[in-house]
């Protein structure tokens, strides 16, 4: 979804923009399907068994799906929000594109590492992608402000929102991580056998 924000951005092309927007529908209908399989595991043993569920870890893979689909729903939105503007406005935006760029690969990166920690259970990786959420979530803030002072001399205020809430979505995108480190933590933690500090 973020490649083709992306792309969307750099191209001004209102396609690719459409496509995350296509995705994000796909995104609810597993969302919707997961949901239906927890609750039906929930039920009946065998099923859960089947599908790999453990009834101790039902909350959390109800959060898990839930933080996904929600952080598809920031993504899509930052589209839309783009998508509202005019085809001038959109060719305006693509004079941000580099500095937006970095943004996006490194909160696909983030997000690329939150879903792999999921199965590694490994502490200090773990650890170290907390890290990477936290700072990255900070140089968008500190961004935010970068934003304000580089778009000073912008004067149409749809383009200045539109980029504001590129930002913003993004920085929320990867706020709904946080949840799936956390679970991937505890998880992590259930099944150490001994802690060895370094």
């Amino acid at each position: 979804m973020l490649h083709y924000l992306s792309l969307g951005i750099k191209e001004g092309s209102r396609t690719f923009l459409q496509e995350t927007i296509e995705l994000e529908k796909e995104i609810d209908r597993l969302y919707y399907l997961a949901l239906r399989q927890l609750i039906l595991s929930q039920s009946n043993r065998s099923l859960a068994y089947m599908i790999g569920v453990k009834r101790i870890q039902l909350i959390g893979n109800r959060i898990l799906i839930k933080a996904i689909e929600e952080a598809a729903d920031e993504i899509s939105e930052a589209a839309s929000d783009l998508l509202s503007l005019t085809p001038q406005e959109l060719d305006e935006i693509k004079n941000y594109w580099n500095s937006m760029f970095d943004l996006i690969e490194q909160a696909t990166a983030i997000i690329d590492h939150t879903i792999k920690v999921l199965a590694k259970e490994d502490v200090k990786l773990i650890n170290e992608t907390m890290e990477e959420l936290r700072t990255l979530r900070r140089v968008l803030m500190s961004e935010a402000t970068n934003i304000e002072a580089s778009l000073s001399n912008v004067k149409d205020y749809r383009v200045l929102i539109a980029l504001r809430s590129v930002n913003l979505r993004l920085y929320n995108a990867l706020r709904r991580m946080e949840p799936i480190v956390e679970i991937a933590f505890n998880r992590s933690l259930e099944n150490v056998k001994e802690i060895v500090v370094d």
